[in-house]
């Protein structure tokens, strides 16, 4: 496997990468937090929160170090990819699989060994919304799970962790019968003592994987902690230790998604969760003809922010999936991780990026990684990387 780039490097946060207008921007202070969850009100575009929760912009191919497509944070010749979340320590947890080639068809038939070398695609397929270019996994091998390590600065200042990364060293693949032959959907929390929990998906539903480090080995929990019930299978972990909100009803809270709403289970110490209920979430008005009616929510990515004031937040970036087919990125906040304030307009542009996860710089920039499909036909899929405030440059220009 190889990449366009050798893609990531990791440097000081240096205010010197940014450009003249960045700095500018910064310097009057824009980008504060006020009172409410979301964020201050009047940032560019008008109305739009500006303290690193949106808008965000692609970055470029000199930002990001991986040469193709534009705007990508990882991209492997031959392999699709599948979900991705940047851990705490920088380093990058994805699922992948390598695309199989097929040989030419016997009268007309498809090689039935394509379905039995992958999971169940349906079981990925999430609600019945139709789908923009949803990988066709029966054509690939089981998707597994990889890490990609933060690397060092490679002669180029950026502001933050460098946004792109090398293909990564696999540390997870299906093993357990509930899985059904693949995994996908990481989430990885770092404790304090440097030990793992690694959330994750099989057909089955979430389980977790345990490690002393990051680097590995890693261990399966040898049963779902949230199984797949009449309702469907619970998909898409995303996993929030709680210690610095006010008034959250467990030490870890997970967001997930089950038929087409984002749900809430808590647990005690991250190996046993409970579910507890759906997100109460308004639903996104439509802009205009190309946005769709709102008919589904998923694919929640959750990150604790903290203010300089000492004030703690959820912020929940999430799926709107739309009545055409297209997927809307938008956010809600949170104080407590239960209750939280939905700011009903996208944060993305692009109307098929799925699976965000947010990466804080600092209390003003953060950086978005989303998956979205690429190259031809519906049997790739990238992650691509923003950047919020959108007028910053990671590198001189």
């Amino acid at each position: 496997m190889s990449t366009g780039k050798r893609a990531h490097r990791r440097a000081p946060r240096r205010t010197e990468a940014l450009t003249a207008g960045a700095g500018a921007l910064l310097a009057a202070g824009a980008l504060a937090i006020g009172c409410a969850t979301l964020a201050t009100k009047g940032g560019e575009p008008a109305g739009l929160p500006h303290n690193g929760t949106g808008p965000f912009r692609d970055l470029s191919a000199q930002e990001t170090g991986v040469t193709s497509p534009r705007g990508a944070a990882l991209s492997i010749r031959g392999v699709t990819i599948d979900t991705a979340m940047v851990a705490s320590d920088g380093s990058l947890f994805y699922a992948s699989a390598t695309a199989l080639r097929p040989e030419p068809p016997d009268a007309g038939v498809e090689d039935a060994s394509y379905a039995e070398d992958a999971g169940p695609a349906a079981a990925d397929a999430g609600p019945s919304t139709p789908r923009f270019a949803t990988p066709d996994w029966s054509r690939h091998e089981p998707r597994t799970i990889a890490r990609s390590p933060a690397r060092p600065a490679e002669g180029l200042q950026f502001v933050a962790e460098s946004p792109g990364f090398d293909a990564g060293a696999e540390i997870l693949r299906a093993s357990e019968a509930w899985e059904g032959g693949f995994v996908t959907d990481p989430w990885a929390v770092i404790r304090a003592d440097g030990s793992v929990l690694l959330y994750y998906v099989g057909e089955g539903g979430i389980g977790v994987a345990t490690a002393a480090s990051v680097a590995g080995p890693y261990a399966h929990s040898g049963a779902p902690l949230l199984a797949a019930s009449g309702a469907g299978a619970p998909r898409r972990p995303s996993v929030i230790e709680t210690t610095l909100l006010d008034g959250a009803s467990h030490a870890f809270l997970m967001y997930y998604e089950e038929a087409g709403t984002i749900r809430v289970a808590g647990s005690s110490d991250g190996l046993a969760f409970e579910p507890l209920f759906a997100l109460e979430l308004p639903e996104m008005p439509a802009r205009d003809d190309r946005d769709g009616d709102e008919v589904e929510r998923g694919g929640p990515g959750a990150v604790v922010y903290s203010s300089a004031a000492g004030r703690s937040f959820v912020r929940l970036y999430y799926e709107s999936r739309r009545s055409n087919g297209n997927t809307l990125l938008t956010l809600a906040a949170s104080a407590d991780g239960a209750r939280f304030e939905a700011f009903l307009r996208p944060v993305v542009d692009a109307r098929d990026r799925r699976a965000p996860c947010a990466s804080l710089v600092d209390e003003r920039v953060s950086l978005l990684y989303q998956w979205s499909p690429s190259g031809p036909g519906a049997s790739q899929g990238t992650i691509f990387v923003g950047v919020a405030p959108g007028g910053l440059r990671l590198v001189r220009e």
